[in-house]
């Protein structure tokens, strides 16, 4: 009997841990000049702000972002039946959609290490994605896991092609082309039941294709 019990919470320990993550992660998202010998950083950071704080909601299928960018909130929220994802801030009266179906960009080259890295307390792993035009890297942990197969379809900044390698959120992110470099650290993770009402798509005077 004593054998039965510690056999069901090991299996009950694993369910847990490959339950898909919901919750809030917070990221501290830093921007640099891509390009400093085409253009000074004053006068790239002149309409932009080179740390802020970015907020990620995970449910599901279901995910959104919330941005804080010199005091003004920018949200991006994924609408997982139509595949796409609308950006628009806090006024809410204009929207701009992009297509997540489609990449903007190649993978050419995909390296995977096994070796240990620490992050908010978590054991974690590091990947990186060779692209035509720059690179991505990302840390993750598999117990902040998310199921690949709820984003089939999302090609966008290679969302898929990173969840079918991990399946798991990553917890660091660094981004690096021509025209961008960011990196976002996550500085806090809560797991909490999240309502629907908080992906719901809100009501747009006007929606727009974006240029991306």
């Amino acid at each position: 009997m004593h054998k039965i019990l510690i056999i069901l919470l090991i299996l009950i320990g694993i369910e847990c841990n490959s339950q898909n993550f919901e919750g809030i992660i917070t990221y501290e998202v830093k921007i640099e000049n891509p390009n400093p010998e085409l253009m000074s950083d004053s006068l790239f950071f002149l309409k932009s702000q080179k740390t802020y704080i970015e907020k990620y909601y995970y449910k599901g299928s279901k995910y959104k972002s919330v941005a804080t960018i010199n005091g003004e909130k920018e949200t991006e929220l994924y609408d997982p039946i139509n595949q796409r994802s609308y950006t628009y801030d806090q006024d809410k009266d204009i929207a701009s959609w992009t297509d997540t179906t489609k990449r903007l960009d190649e993978i050419i080259g995909i390296k995977k290490s096994e070796k240990t890295i620490e992050l908010l307390d978590l054991n974690c792993k590091a990947l990186a994605f060779g692209l035509k035009n720059g690179i991505m890297f990302f840390i993750y942990s598999e117990k902040i896991s998310l199921d690949a197969n709820l984003f089939k379809e999302h090609q966008y900044n290679f969302w898929f092609d990173f969840l079918k390698i991990t399946n798991a959120i990553p917890l660091k992110i660094k981004i690096q082309t021509q025209f961008e470099n960011r990196t976002l650290t996550a500085i806090n993770i809560e797991r909490v039941k999240l309502s629907d009402k908080e992906f719901k798509i809100p009501k747009f005077e006007q929606i727009i294709e974006s240029l991306n």
